[in-house]
């Protein structure tokens, strides 16, 4: 008796797992080993599929280094910038975006206007920014308040 209760145990071994861990797909284990767990490949597969992870695989993640004091929180690259065409990050000094083969314009970095900003905004004289630009400016005004130059 004891002989027949082992082998229906080990026969049922993926449901088992599979309650025991408590897949999302338990139905579909049973059904699978209840109908070919008498083969031997049926019965694999399922306790293959009750035991594997039912989680995608974690990318690991590239820890960076820490932004450089005065270094835009866009980037925290330095000496980068945002290709305004394609968003891919090139080299302040670009005329020409390595990416997308388009000439970048030149004008104030995102620092320069901050900083113009901030002081208008001080001396109350500039006309207000626009909402996505005073999204940006807080976003720096943060970074630089955590950085300690203000």
């Amino acid at each position: 008796m004891e002989v027949v209760i082992v082998l229906v145990a080990l026969y049922l071994l993926p449901t088992i797992v599979a309650f025991a861990r408590g897949r999302h797909n338990t139905g579909a284990i049973i059904v699978l080993n209840l109908f070919l767990g008498w083969t031997l490949l049926g019965w694999v597969v399922a306790l293959v599929w009750a035991v594997s992870s039912s989680q995608p695989p974690v990318t690991p993640m590239i820890a960076s280094a820490p932004p450089r004091a005065g270094t835009s929180p866009e980037n925290h690259l330095g000496d980068a910038k945002k290709c305004p065409f394609c968003a891919e990050i090139i080299k302040s000094e670009a005329k020409v975006c390595r990416f997308c083969g388009r000439d970048v314009p030149e004008g104030p970095s995102l620092d320069e206007r901050f900083e113009t900003w901030l002081k208008a905004q001080r001396s109350s004289t500039a006309p207000p920014p626009t909402p996505a630009e005073r999204a940006k400016f807080r976003q720096m005004f943060d970074f630089k308040r955590q950085l300690g130059e203000l």
